[in-house]
């Protein structure tokens, strides 16, 4: 058959031409996955002439150069590595220059189809949608009667009037203490209410109502939990004006800026890119370091959880006082709010998304996927993902979902969070002084490692920007810097201590005009500093000492600085910072971005693994890539609130909470 292709009569003639045409001609990019240069050719021409007559193969020389061709379907692998077959071969197939010396292997692999996991989690999910239907087909019936409503003119117009004193300040769905959720605490304060001294509710205003008021039998409430109408109803709720809505924007820019560092990052781990060193040039640009910057959204998350744990849980105490039952409540409620989504993203990653496209690089993301989750996907969802690196060999543990490390240590520090906070509550000096000691501890450590092992800030493309200026070294900065928990928890102190701060002074927070511009220009001049001043390590080359000093220091100043523009928009200091990030409009995004960072990831990469040719890059090309992904993002948690985060804790409220 071999001979037949090198003749041009293999099958009906044109298939030669298409086989022949399929082979890459030599427009080398670099491929991580192979760790070499590699040019795809056309797969889809390749696959066009039909499996039963070619398939697809990787060739690979000895020094790292790979092409896509298309051999007969009848040629195995063995077949075309063999030395006395590489004339024929590259006559056949019609190998750039360089393959005629031999030396080469083939890879024939194709990408699997789905698995019996697979299948079972697509039924898990489809049982999911139809609780949906049937939720809100049952919430319409209740709500507004249909599809016969027998309800005369008088009680529409009684259903006006009752609506226009619905929206009280006492019953607006939102407040701060659901910034996290969606309001639920409005609800609870309703249940409150004896059933005599609210007037009945129909149509819309039932529509809007918890799910306890809708029905009094509580297998139809936990129907109506899944009602699709509802739970969008409660999404797009606007919490009541107040002080914490700066934080929403912040949220949301922070979600942004997590994808837009992926966007980057990942696209050079997952396809092949032509003219590398017009890559590399661009990462040495003082622009890309925005791109570096964009690392420190992990802390502004971190800052943000321990600032919320903080003011919620000690103003809980001071309201309530402290009872044994609640901080195991609150353990209670944290995993059951955070868990069901996280086992849906990491059993998505795992069973759905290796099967759903193809093309020449496919096959690699499958491999990593069926590699990693199988050993890895109950650390992560036992929050102890960030761990797996220093775990023991003899343990086989693995990534499954990589990302969902942050996960893992912003856990661990919400469990450790009730004592720490419980020793402020009793004794506030005492609250301080162990946080600011732990702070400072955190950067010891940072700098101790850094220290003891040589370690450099990020890696990847900014190390081969360095060029000369790059000393190569055995410390791997993710495992000994970015992943542990005790490398990272100063962002989340400083949040404590945030709260501390509001907590005390309350109302009587006064900041004079002269401080108040000096925190804002020292704010933003520490927050760029640490964002840019890498250029310096790709241009000159850092030193130890500075390393120590970038690693140990930047993450806390960092959020000091966004401590302090907070703190200031929070007592009604932000100005245009406060308006821009308080709008409305960023509610429903701050909602959704837990389920956003979940399943991101895994768009963004199946995108990029599922292209057929080499990556030219320009800045139009990311820019579009970024707005694809972080759409892909918000849409795919948007579903996911919709099937399984909202309809599981109106579950939880219904069966956990107190009426």
């Amino acid at each position: 058959d071999l001979r037949a292709l090198a003749d041009g009569t293999y099958g009906d003639g044109a298939n030669s031409v298409q086989m022949r045409k399929a082979t890459g001609q030599g427009s080398y990019g670099f491929f991580f996955p192979l760790g070499g240069e590699l040019d795809p050719g056309m797969w889809g021409t390749c696959k066009r002439v039909g499996a039963d007559t070619a398939h697809y193969c990787f060739f690979t020389k000895a020094d790292k150069h790979s092409v896509g061709a298309c051999p007969p379907a009848s040629c195995d692998e063995s077949q075309l590595s063999a030395a006395n077959m590489t004339d024929l071969v590259v006559e056949a197939l019609r190998l750039p220059d360089g393959f005629e010396l031999g030396g080469f292997t083939a890879d024939c692999s194709e990408a699997g189809g789905p698995t019996w996991y697979t299948w079972f989690f697509v039924s898990v999910v489809g049982v999911m949608f139809l609780l949906v239907i049937a939720g809100t087909l049952a919430d319409i019936q209740i709500c507004y009667k249909w599809p016969y409503n027998p309800a005369p003119k008088r009680e529409a117009q009684k259903e006006e009037l009752l609506e226009a004193d619905y929206w009280s300040d006492s019953e607006k769905p939102g407040t701060f203490g659901s910034l996290n959720d969606d309001g639920d605490d409005a609800e609870a304060a309703l249940l409150g209410q004896s059933e005599s001294s609210r007037p009945e509710k129909t149509g819309y205003e039932l529509a809007v109502s918890s799910v306890a008021e809708k029905h009094p039998h509580i297998a139809m409430q936990l129907l109506l939990s899944f009602s699709a109408p509802y739970n969008f109803s409660r999404l797009m709720s606007a919490p009541p004006a107040g002080q914490m809505d700066v934080l929403n924007g912040i949220r949301v820019i922070a979600m942004a800026g997590v994808v837009l560092g992926h966007t980057f990052y990942y696209l050079w781990d997952t396809m092949p890119f032509q003219d590398l060193p017009m890559v590399v040039d661009v990462a040495s640009k003082m622009r890309f370091q925005t791109i570096s910057a964009c690392f420190f959204a992990v802390d502004t998350f971190f800052w943000l959880s321990g600032f919320l744990i903080a003011y919620l849980f000690l103003k809980e105490l001071k309201a309530k006082g402290f009872k044994l039952i609640t901080i195991p409540m609150m353990y209670v409620h944290r995993i059951l709010r955070l868990t069901p989504t996280l086992a849906f993203g990491v059993f998505f990653f795992w069973c759905v998304t290796p099967y759903w496209s193809e093309g020449p690089f496919w096959k690699y993301y499958q491999r990593y996927v069926e590699h990693k989750c199988p050993n890895g996907w109950y650390w992560t969802l036992l929050y102890m993902q960030n761990l797996v690196p220093y775990m023991p060999e003899s343990w086989n543990a693995s990534f499954c979902m990589g990302w969902a490390w942050y996960l893992a240590d912003d856990m661990q520090y919400f469990l450790l969070s009730p004592l720490l906070l419980l020793v402020y509550y009793k004794n506030k000096w005492a609250g301080w002084a162990t946080c600011i000691l732990l702070t400072i501890a955190c950067i010891a450590i940072n700098v101790g490692i850094t220290w003891g092992y040589n370690v450099q800030p990020y890696g990847g493309f900014e190390h081969i920007a360095e060029g000369p200026n790059y000393e190569p070294t055995d410390a791997n900065y993710a495992k000994l810097i970015y992943f542990p928990p005790w490398t990272r928890f100063s962002p989340y102190l400083i949040g404590f201590m945030t709260a501390f701060l509001l907590l005390e002074r309350g109302d009587r927070f006064r900041v004079g005009v002269p401080l108040r511009y000096t925190i804002y220009v020292c704010s933003v001049v520490v927050m760029l500093v640490v964002s840019y001043i890498t250029w310096t390590n790709i241009h000159y080359g850092w030193e130890l000492m500075q390393n120590i000093i970038y690693l140990g220091f930047a993450r806390t100043a960092w959020s000091i600085a966004l401590a302090a523009l907070c703190l200031l928009s929070i007592v009604g200091y932000g100005g245009a910072f406060n308006y821009l990030l308080s709008s409305p409009v960023w509610v429903p995004m701050a909602r959704l971005t837990y389920s956003a960072y979940i399943y991101h990831l895994g768009m963004l990469v199946t995108s990029y693994m599922g292209s057929r040719a080499v990556f030219v890059y320009t800045t139009q090309n990311i820019f579009y890539y970024f707005l694809g992904h972080l759409c892909n993002a918000f849409g795919l948690a948007f579903i996911n609130f919709l099937l399984v985060e909202k309809p599981l804790m109106n579950v939880e409220a219904l069966l956990l909470m107190p009426k």
